[in-house]
């Protein structure tokens, strides 16, 4: 399981995007619930390969700014 801790009273929305390795996206979050967001290496209900996939976080903070994060992430079994 993938899951981006959060934890920032100054944040007040979370965009979480995963692709795969040809762009398409596989999973979109917004939410900042604990234990609701999160990937588990399932698309539409199939587990994926063992793969690298692209991850790109942005979070918006009460003073008008945001961070935007980028990386990768490795799907093993």
């Amino acid at each position: 399981l993938f899951f981006p801790i959060i934890y920032d009273p100054e944040i007040y929305s979370f965009d979480m995007r995963i692709y795969n390795r040809w762009g398409e996206l596989l999973l979109k979050m917004d939410n900042l619930e604990p234990n609701k967001y999160g990937w588990d290496g399932v698309y539409k209900g199939v587990p994926s390969q063992m793969d690298v996939y692209m991850v790109i976080i942005q979070f918006n903070r009460k003073n008008n700014k945001y961070d935007l994060y980028k990386g990768l992430i490795h799907l093993i079994k």
